[in-house]
């Protein structure tokens, strides 16, 4: 006899789910491990900012112009551009993926030390950043949220920096840069070393995996190099480019084994190592060429009166375009952009202009007239300008970022710049009345100054309490504080497998009639009542005084949504950047991310 197979129930998904990773605060690359093709998201979007009586989100002197804008962005696309307005140097981030401006750690009180941004600023995945303006600068672990003063100040686009992990340890940090007369570097040992050299030329460069400076030390054209790995050497080696007085490198690069130098008065030199020897070449220009930039099939090299010379073969013939408009002045205005696939250049006017064959350039259509920074993305090009923060992806195509007092989007795109998945952040309050919180699924969370809000998720504010419930929130009292609304529990959304998947509107901010009003919460904890700041991820902010300001609403959530991938895909990931005021101890928060998958044995 036959005996029936043992009924065997389907092993639920929250026991398959054996591996994780919790996201940055800035924009991550994620690599979907092998054999993965569906990952689980949960996370909720950034909160709201109070009213407050809030203007311009730039009113803390975001007035940049074409010589003081500087950006920084590192391989997985956490931005930093820094702006320094006559004595005044502000400092934002910028989100590629969520497409949001947000003041550094999600505070609008983003100024660093007068004179100390806008000149050179490099960031690393790991939080890592060294940044500087006309007279000081600032080093940073946790993208500037604290700072520690450099030794000095560098020159414009005279910072060097390894592209080290996101989990990299500070000990793993490697940076560099040349002053007027000294050589530093930061090794991760013991802060910043030093090497004396009167005939620095200001400029450090990153070129495969050695730190680059030159020098005209002895009247000769030369450069110091270490590698960027070594924590032990007390000293660089240094090379002669060639044994002529009056010429100085003004900038280098490496592919396919070899290096290629750019300097003054139009020369170019090749080499097959740093050490040398270095062979110099014509390249048919003539004024001093800073700009140098690379495809996967040619060499550009741009000069300071807008001509330009290309080559397959650096070694070999470099042919001439005669321009003016596309004068290069600094390092940093010229780059390639595998993405777009363009070779781009931000020119002294003030205008972007974009080549295929980085002979023949051509205005870019742009949101606004003046491009004052660019800086490579893996989703395309970042550019700053006196308004406009966006992500050029074509000669006519780009993207602009929110600089709203909103919470960020928490936003997933693949590597082509597609949104794979998205939540809301919660807004703004307005005067009196409480911040709705985030629903991208047309069912969001209003705070109202006066009576309960009709029926949905996200919670109630109560009069001196939270009451967790289905309720918005907003509810108000003119004798007593209110919470914001309060938010479903993450505990009962991970026991309840039917609600994996499902937005969960965040809880709105309550209404303020000359009380103390709190902001509504994300699906992690409840929001507290009064002054009290929310504690969880993506809450929205309190008001910070009895007037008229309403609490802000808070992010949408969701509790493992399924996204569907390839394995070994590359996606990029921003939680939600918050951006608003840090009044009386108070901010919006920003948002949660952590990615969950099964790993099948």
């Amino acid at each position: 006899m036959r005996l029936a197979p043992t009924y065997q129930p389907p092993v639920p998904l929250s026991q398959r789910l054996n591996k994780k990773a919790i996201l940055g605060s800035l924009c991550t690359a994620f690599t979907v491990p092998p054999g993965v093709d569906t990952l689980y998201l949960t996370g909720a979007a950034a909160g709201g900012r109070c009213y407050a009586s809030p203007s311009n989100p730039f009113n803390y002197n975001w007035t940049p112009g074409v010589s003081n804008v500087a950006i920084g962005c590192s391989p997985s696309g956490a931005a930093i551009a820094t702006n320094q307005n006559s004595s005044v140097t502000t400092a934002v981030v910028l989100d590629a993926v969520g497409q949001k401006v947000s003041s550094v750690n999600g505070r609008e009180q983003s100024a660093i030390a007068a004179y100390s941004g806008g000149y050179c600023t490099r960031v690393a995945d790991n939080g890592f950043v060294v940044c500087s303006g006309s007279s000081y600068g600032y080093w940073s672990a946790d993208f500037l949220k604290t700072r520690s003063s450099l030794p000095t100040y560098a020159s414009r686009s005279g910072i060097a920096m390894k592209p080290v992990a996101r989990n990299a340890a500070t000990a793993d940090n490697r940076a560099a840069f040349a002053s007027a007369a000294t050589l530093y570097w930061f090794d991760g040992q013991g802060g910043w070393r030093s090497k004396s050299d009167a005939s620095l030329g200001g400029q450090c460069f990153r070129v495969n995996g050695y730190f680059v400076a030159p020098t005209t030390t002895g009247g000769r054209c030369k450069i110091h190099f270490r590698d960027e790995n070594d924590a032990t050497a007390t000293d660089w080696t240094t090379a002669l480019v060639e044994d002529v007085a009056g010429f100085s490198v003004l900038n280098i690069d490496y592919a396919n084994g070899l290096y290629v130098a750019t300097g003054t008065s139009g020369k170019i030199w090749t080499a097959a190592t740093l050490a040398g020897p270095w062979t110099a070449r014509n390249s048919g220009l003539a004024s001093n060429i800073y700009g140098l930039a690379r495809s996967s099939t040619k060499w550009v090299a741009l000069d300071s009166s807008g001509s330009r010379a290309v080559a397959t073969d650096p070694t070999g013939a470099w042919t001439v375009t005669a321009g003016a408009n596309q004068a290069c002045s600094y390092q940093d205005s010229f780059r390639y952009d595998p993405f777009s696939q363009l070779f781009w250049i931000t020119a002294a006017n003030g205008y972007l202009y974009y080549s295929a064959n980085g002979a023949d350039f051509s205005s870019a259509t742009t949101p606004e007239n003046y491009t004052y920074a660019i800086a490579l993305h893996p989703l395309g090009l970042l550019c700053v300008g006196s308004g406009y923060f966006w992500l050029q992806t074509g000669s006519a195509a780009y993207r602009v970022f929110s600089t709203s007092y909103d919470g960020g989007p928490l936003v997933v795109r693949d590597a082509s710049g597609v949104e794979l998945y998205r939540l809301a952040g919660g807004l703004q309050a307005g005067p009196g009345t409480g911040g709705s919180g985030g629903s991208s699924e047309g069912r969001p969370c209003r705070g109202q100054q006066y009576g309960r809000p009709a029926p949905g998720l996200g919670g109630s504010g109560g009069v001196g309490t939270i009451i967790p419930g289905f309720y918005p929130g907003g509810l108000v009292n003119n004798a007593s504080d209110a919470g914001g609304g309060a938010a479903i529990q993450l505990s009962v959304l991970i026991a309840n497998e039917g609600l994996y998947g499902v937005k969960q509107p965040g809880g709105a901010g309550a209404g303020s009639y000359n009380i103390n009003v709190g902001a509504g919460a994300s699906i992690f904890s409840p929001a507290s009542t009064g002054d009290v700041e929310p504690p969880g991820p993506g809450g929205g902010m309190p008001s910070v005084s009895s007037s008229a300001d309403g609490g802000g609403g808070a992010g949408e959530g969701v509790v493992r949504a399924a996204i569907s991938v390839t394995p070994g895909q590359t996606i990029y990931v921003s939680p939600g950047l918050a951006h608003g005021a840090y009044l009386n101890g108070k901010a919006p928060q920003d948002g949660f991310c952590m990615l969950e998958w099964e790993e099948r044995k």
